[in-house]
């Protein structure tokens, strides 16, 4: 049995937990326990899946020796799980600074013997490649109800700051971005930020046909400090999505064939369900998805597949296809 036993984060953290002990129930033919109460109950075979889940505190008392019991433990990082013998008799396994991976636990021998119990996010990207047709079943998108949405586009004289639009028809050729601003405004997050200058290299890069953004809903306001990150976009006369439900706007923003995605769990995913040809990945100078920033532990977002195309800040360009052929994960660097 696979078993978790909390949720941190948001909803793109959630959706990471789910999908790595849903991927491990699925290779170990096994049942997998979820609990009830997070954003992600809006998918609806989710929905189906999820249990009430009764109080663990029977079962902390294998951890008499330690300090704190799970469910409290300080030391949580991205990629941390137990391995419990099943019935909670014999030994256990802890994993504290490994970076675990689904084929990491997979490969641990009589693993089909134990009791699984896992904390964590596990945001190892590309160990969810093989899974990925499954994840996109599991995570299937609701019904997009587009009474649920609003389109927006820059005031002409700057003052009015937006006026409604209508909603635009999807070209193959339209790019959008999931830029959620008010995920940003805190200071823990301010490093993940990737501003105008960034997408900029996206825009350059090829003639796409229109820009859509799809933001945070309390980002679209008569605020200067929202408003003054969208006014970048003025040359390309964006289209400015609101919807007030996070997986139906994942569903919208997943129809389309090309998605820039910023350093956000949610964009993420948005990307990885969808049937885009090309998801812009970026590769900041700091923050998560940057190579060397000791703060995320754990953290690696790159997929070695052909959709992924790779946007290095620093050297401001597209990377040529084949780099997704040279991602080193161990040293989170490219191959030579």
């Amino acid at each position: 049995m696979v078993e978790l036993w909390f949720y941190s984060g948001r909803i793109g953290n959630c959706m990471f937990a789910y999908a790595f002990n849903r991927c491990l129930a699925y290779s170990l033919k096994t049942r997998c326990s979820l609990p009830k109460g997070t954003e992600i109950a809006a998918f609806p075979n989710i929905a189906k899946d999820a249990e009430k889940i009764g109080h663990h505190e029977h079962k902390h008392q294998i951890y008499l020796d330690y300090p704190e019991n799970p469910r409290t433990v300080e030391n949580e990082n991205d990629n941390m799980s137990w391995h419990i013998e099943k019935q909670f008799q014999g030994g256990k396994i802890e994993s504290f600074g490994d970076n675990l991976t689904i084929q990491k636990i997979l490969s641990i021998p009589d693993i089909d013997k134990k009791w699984l119990v896992t904390l964590g996010n596990f945001e190892t990207g590309n160990q969810y490649l093989p899974y990925r047709g499954q994840l996109k079943e599991w995570f299937r998108f609701p019904s997009i109800d587009y009474s649920k949405f609003e389109f927006f586009k820059l005031a002409p004289n700057r003052e009015d700051y937006f006026i409604s639009s209508e909603r635009p028809e999807i070209d193959k050729d339209d790019l959008v971005i999931s830029f959620r601003l008010e995920d940003y405004t805190t200071s823990n997050n301010k490093d993940r930020l990737l501003d105008f200058d960034y997408f900029r290299i996206i825009l350059e890069s090829k003639k796409f046909n229109k820009l859509v953004i799809i933001t945070n809903p309390g980002c679209i306001n008569h605020q200067e400090f929202y408003y003054k990150f969208f006014d970048e976009f003025r040359e390309y006369d964006p289209i400015i999505v609101r919807c007030y439900e996070p997986v139906v706007s994942m569903a919208y923003g997943a129809l389309f064939n090309n998605i820039a995605i910023s350093q956000s769990t949610y964009s993420w995913w948005l990307a990885f369900l969808s049937e885009a040809e090309n998801i812009y990945y970026p590769i900041p100078l700091e923050g998560p998805f940057s190579f060397n920033d000791e703060r995320y532990f754990g953290t690696d977002l790159r997929v070695s597949s052909p959709d992924f195309k790779f946007v290095d800040y620093e050297t401001r360009q597209v990377l040529p296809d084949d780099y997704y052929t040279k991602i080193d994960y161990d040293n989170r660097t490219w191959k030579d």
